[in-house]
């Protein structure tokens, strides 16, 4: 996929070069979208076509457009995003899809901050890792809570607590995918996020 990927962006690239006013990129591929829209601005002199779908659902998106009506940070911070929220090399959420991210980070410009510097370097800050950790509690719908081990407590509590302090009820049965991740597999997670945007 890293290939592919980097061809589609050195393909963008040679037809600048040549004095082609288009690219047209064909992918079924989010990743090529997000890393297409991302890199627009790197292809200033053409329109950058993105085509995916088939049949009724076959869609053309001007990338160009699109990345010229983003600001420069919310740009940057989709790409890692989509990463963040799952892509063909890191794990996604269960049961969050794009579009709930996505309108999360739209909601404040101190989330996208952090997401920007998302694969500036080889170590994320504890600034980063925090307000990645308030944002993935945002994303499971709790906009007060920092910490992801609180809200895991909080959720379990909700779905299989029997109203007695700190006692749960074994025979609930509760998806356990549906929580959130705790603090350690979210760094790890956000690591890997790191990499991945970092490559």
């Amino acid at each position: 996929m890293q290939v592919l990927i980097f061809c589609t962006i050195l393909y963008c690239l040679y037809a600048q070069e040549a004095g082609y006013k288009y690219a047209w990129v064909r992918s079924p591929d989010s990743d090529v979208f997000f890393i297409l829209l991302y890199h627009a601005a790197c292809v200033p002199n053409i329109t950058v076509i993105f085509e995916t779908g088939k049949g009724n659902t076959r869609r053309c998106i001007d990338i160009t457009a699109m990345s010229n009506s983003l600001s420069p940070t919310y740009r940057s911070s989709l790409l890692s995003l989509h990463a963040f929220s799952g892509c063909d090399s890191c794990s996604a959420f269960k049961g969050k899809g794009k579009v709930k991210p996505i309108k999360t980070l739209t909601k404040s410009v101190r989330y996208q901050q952090a997401f920007c510097e998302i694969g500036q370097s080889a170590d994320v800050s504890l600034h980063v890792k925090e307000t990645l950790e308030e944002f993935t509690c945002a994303l499971y719908g709790d906009y007060r809570e920092k910490h992801v081990d609180s809200l895991r407590y909080k959720k379990l509590q909700a779905k299989c607590g029997t109203g007695k302090k700190s006692k749960l009820n074994p025979k609930i049965n509760f998806e356990m995918a549906a929580l959130p991740p705790c603090q350690s597999c979210l760094t790890q997670h956000v690591n890997r996020v790191n990499y991945q945007v970092m490559i």
